[in-house]
């Protein structure tokens, strides 16, 4: 899942006239999905203890 969201910031990256708001959007994916595994791993951690 993030392995695609970076494919797709760095092929809106590399074109000549990236569309901001579609590179706006793949970042936002990015974060949501990095925020969701923090979460989730910060969860994991505190029922282990």
């Amino acid at each position: 899942m993030i392995h695609q969201q970076l494919h797709n910031i760095h092929a809106a990256l590399g074109e000549d006239e990236y569309d901001a708001e579609t590179l706006l959007q793949e970042l936002g994916r990015l974060t949501a999905i990095a925020v969701a595994a923090s979460a989730d791993f910060i969860l994991r951690e505190i029922n282990n203890d």
